[in-house]
């Protein structure tokens, strides 16, 4: 006797599916019968999908159980994007014929050196969503200025406000340093050339001493490291940055200080870098594949061990084909001489291999797969499909289980029945709303 299942249609809208009336369609048809099902939207809406995901509209079906098809409609909407430049500040779905809304706040542009830049609205005007539509935000341009100062060390002499482009000038007195024992002070310019502008500036006034000095010089090897002219009687310094001397692969060296002291200024003087030696030490790393066993520094020269009673011995996990055993390490462990990585390194023994096959009860109403040649102790799923509508998996009828899916472990040869057992469905594809669109089965 043929089997008699239900189908129904049915229709629901995205947006309103709480208050929406449901119109339904319903057939009742023997199991294999071949249906078309459509799904018709109103004006303003438009058809997105069934509830299974398909979008085909009309579709073709096989009822062979009792189901419901859900037709989902959606009203227009339009993409809505407000820009900076090429940034997206903001992007909207609009419904038609409603006012997109703006950033709420206002967008704003980087200055440059010469301009300050303010925001003046939109490009085109905002109206209401008829289309996708891109409002680029539009700026007006402003000549910047900067504060321009002339200094005498710590006081200022003049601080004005200069407008991009043009060339400052001081129109103070001419700035003097006061005189001391040892010294007087000529007035020689300023620091840097006056340029026109193109930023905040700062013209420090600078003054030649009359007065016999000298050339100190600080060295590392042949390498000059500050050379500077210092007044008779005063202690040099040395201003720059820590000395160093380049590693090799027994030592690293740390700077000791001068070969001399530093003393007040009598005539040229140069002053050379000197270094202690420190025996180096490197990162020895044991590892196992992708996992580090053990790392830590060991002495230039030194032989590193690995301490196998408190990181273990080595181990590879079995595969398919072999069992593994750990023979050492890979390359052969050495005295140190610069960072090591050693990698355990195994012997492979293979497996043996058994047959795990599966039988079908009724026979052609189901298929097992998973079956095949395997090595000892893989693990083994065997998942049971029925590949006849009317058909489903019951159970195994070595464990009664109800689960399609198993997973054995191989000990040897063996063979594993699936149960498959006759079911009926119902059918069923609706609309949730009928206002909205409507549904159909068809022979």
């Amino acid at each position: 006797m043929k089997k008699i299942f239900s189908l129904f249609l049915a229709v629901m809208a995205m947006s309103s599916m709480a208050n929406a009336a449901v119109q339904q369609v319903q057939a009742t048809v023997g199991c294999g019968t071949v249906k078309h099902i459509s799904a018709t939207p109103k004006t303003g809406y438009h058809f997105v999908k069934w509830n299974d995901g398909n979008t085909d509209n009309p579709r073709e079906i096989t009822v062979n159980a009792d189901i419901t098809y859900t037709a989902t409609f959606a009203i227009d909407t339009f993409t809505i994007r407000f820009l900076n430049g090429e940034e997206v500040l903001k992007s909207d779905r609009v419904l038609y014929n409603v006012l997109p809304t703006a950033p709420a706040t206002d967008p704003t542009k980087a200055s440059t050196a010469q301009y300050e830049y303010t925001f003046t609205g939109w490009s085109p005007a905002i109206a209401v969503a008829t289309a996708n539509q891109d409002y680029v935000a539009q700026f007006s341009e402003n000549l910047r200025s900067y504060t321009i100062t002339f200094k005498n060390g710590e006081e200022v002499l003049q601080s004005t406000s200069v407008a991009y482009g043009q060339t400052p000038a001081y129109a103070g007195a001419t700035p003097t340093k006061e005189a001391t024992a040892q010294y007087t002070y000529t007035f020689a310019g300023w620091n840097e050339t006056i340029v026109p502008v193109a930023g905040e500036a700062t013209y420090t006034a600078k003054f030649t001493p009359n007065l016999r000095s000298y050339t100190i010089t600080f060295k590392n090897g042949e390498e000059v490291l500050q050379s500077t002219s210092v007044a008779y009687g005063e202690t040099p310094a040395y201003a720059g940055a820590t000395p160093t001397k380049a590693q090799d692969a027994q030592y690293t060296y740390t700077f000791a200080g001068w070969d001399s002291e530093i003393v007040a200024v009598t005539g040229e003087k140069t002053y050379n870098a000197t270094f202690d030696s420190n025996l180096r030490s490197y990162t020895i790393t044991f590892k196992n594949g992708e996992d580090v066993l053990q790392s830590g520094l060991v002495a230039y020269g030194e032989t590193p061990v690995y301490d196998e009673a408190t990181n273990g011995t080595p181990t590879k996990a079995s595969d398919a084909d072999y069992n593994y055993v750990w023979d050492g390490w890979t390359p052969a462990i050495s005295s140190v001489t610069g960072e090591a990585v050693y990698v355990a390194h195994f012997n492979a023994v293979a497996k043996n291999e058994y047959t795990i096959s599966a039988v079908v009860d009724p026979t052609g109403k189901g298929t097992v797969t998973g079956t095949g040649t395997y090595k000892e102790g893989a693990s083994v799923t065997l998942t049971a499909e029925s590949d006849d509508a009317c058909y489903v998996f019951d159970k195994w009828a070595d464990n009664n289980s109800t689960n399609p899916t198993r997973t054995v472990t191989v000990t040897g040869n063996a063979t594993y029945t699936a149960l498959f057992k006759v079911v009926n469905h119902t059918l069923t594809v609706q609309s949730a709303d009928d206002t909205m669109g409507t549904v159909s089965i068809d022979d």
